[in-house]
């Protein structure tokens, strides 16, 4: 049985040394992708709901703004797991 350790044995004096022990450790790994993955969902959200914001000012404040209206609220209605 393989135990995985969350953090490094001795604690890392450089950081080389933390970012060694994260390519060393799988588990460690995939919770810092899982991060990052809830990283760009937040971000995306965040944008959604003001480009919502945006859309719902009216056409002229998109047009105002260099976005395409229609673009724009197609993107605004997407929910954050989609691309």
């Amino acid at each position: 049985m393989t135990v995985y350790c969350l953090q490094p044995a001795a604690a890392p004096r450089r950081l080389d040394d933390y970012a060694f022990s994260l390519r060393a450790n799988p588990m460690l790994r995939r919770a810092h992708a899982a991060i990052d993955g809830l990283d760009v969902w937040i971000a995306r959200r965040r944008r959604r709901k003001t480009l919502a914001e945006i859309a719902a000012m009216g056409e002229h404040a998109m047009l105002d703004l260099g976005f395409d209206p229609d673009e724009t609220r197609a993107e605004a209605v997407k929910p954050f797991w989609r691309r």
